[in-house]
């Protein structure tokens, strides 16, 4: 950013400017007023010393699930408006943390079973900082033949390779198991031509998809319905209130070395999530300018039928913790052989 490029070439250049004048006796004390100390400056002091990137903040999200919480962020962003400079990548899961475990991205969201995963593989390394997104997942169908959980038995259901072994089928087979649904088959596809294609004359598919997706293919076939609100069943059979879905992590490194970088982006977060939800029109033409989506009114079509949020503190940690609980007694693997401890929690 031109400003804060501007800033520090000037403050180098005075610093030098001193060292000139006052020759190689005692160095003079240069106060720097931060913006914790006067909140009204616009004065940004670098951290301590670590790996700093000036004030750059490279964050990775896995799908336009999450992103659609991150529009205003980026408006913030691209009219300078932002406490840090922020650089967003949107891949695969498995790119992703690939990415952030070689040190290539400070932040990315994942579902909350991966940042466990990955806090039990790496020396508890992790630090969770937010929930961004609440449920939001959907049996679709393309007829009338299922209307409820039972109709599922002797049924194939259909979810994106990109989903298996994550949290959305753990939570499937979690309610299956839990309302004794028989001969359900689950089956991975690369992509969603046999949903989109499909027609109320031939054998229903069933698909398990979250927003934005259903909305994109709800305009390519008519046909497709939400017949199922796994939340809800959710809700019914683990008597939670909410399904944390996906979260932003860090690194403890991150959390020790730039607290000041980490306060002002869990705060953008939280401003950036509330103008998606309080803001829908303006949001969905961000959503459009930033291509999360083709267009605004498909844009406030998914945000509607998603749970965007930014959830920090002791209620993140209660929700994660009762989820953590839940899978570790459905199958331990799924969190990666262990129930996280409280250090996993970015606690202000």
């Amino acid at each position: 950013m031109y400003f804060k490029k501007s800033f520090f070439a000037l403050l180098s250049f005075l610093l030098v400017f001193v060292t000139i004048f006052t020759g190689c006796g005692e160095s003079p004390e240069i106060e720097i007023i931060t913006e914790d100390e006067n909140p009204e400056t616009d004065i940004k002091k670098t951290e301590p010393e670590g790996n700093f990137k000036i004030s750059d903040v490279y964050i990775g999200t896995a799908g336009n699930t999450a992103l659609m919480g991150f529009a205003k962020l980026m408006d913030m962003e691209e009219k300078e408006e932002a406490y840090n400079s922020y650089h967003f990548s949107n891949s695969n899961t498995e790119d992703i943390i690939s990415k952030f475990l070689n040190g290539d991205l400070d932040h990315i969201i994942v579902p909350a079973d991966k940042a466990a995963v990955l806090y039990n593989s790496q020396d508890k390394n992790i630090r969770i900082t937010g929930i961004n997104v609440l449920g939001g997942i959907y049996i679709i169908d393309t007829s009338n033949s299922v209307n409820s959980i039972s109709d599922l038995s002797n049924k194939t259901i259909n979810i994106n390779t990109e989903n298996q072994n994550s949290l959305s089928e753990y939570i499937l087979k979690y309610i299956i198991d839990k309302n004794s649904i028989e001969n359900v088959k689950i089956n991975y596809v690369s992509n969603y031509d046999a949903l989109i294609n499909s027609d109320t004359s031939n054998e229903s598919e069933i698909f398990m998809l979250c927003e934005p997706d259903i909305t994109i293919i709800s305009n390519k076939n008519t046909n497709i319905r939400k017949a199922i609100d796994i939340t809800k069943e959710w809700e019914n059979i683990s008597n939670e209130k909410n399904l944390p879905m996906y979260v932003t992590i860090t690194t403890a490194y991150y959390e020790e070395h730039h607290p000041r970088l980490l306060k002002h982006f869990i705060k953008e977060c939280k401003k950036s999530a509330q103008f998606a939800i309080q803001n829908k029109d303006e949001n969905s033409v961000l959503m459009e300018h930033f291509k999360i989506m083709d267009n605004s009114a498909d844009s406030k079509k998914a945000l509607e039928n998603s749970n965007i949020n930014f959830i920090d503190g002791t209620e993140m940690k209660d929700m994660l913790n009762s989820l953590f609980n839940i899978l570790y007694e459905y199958n331990p693997e799924t969190l990666g052989g262990a129930i996280p401890d409280e250090s996993i929690f970015h606690m202000e």
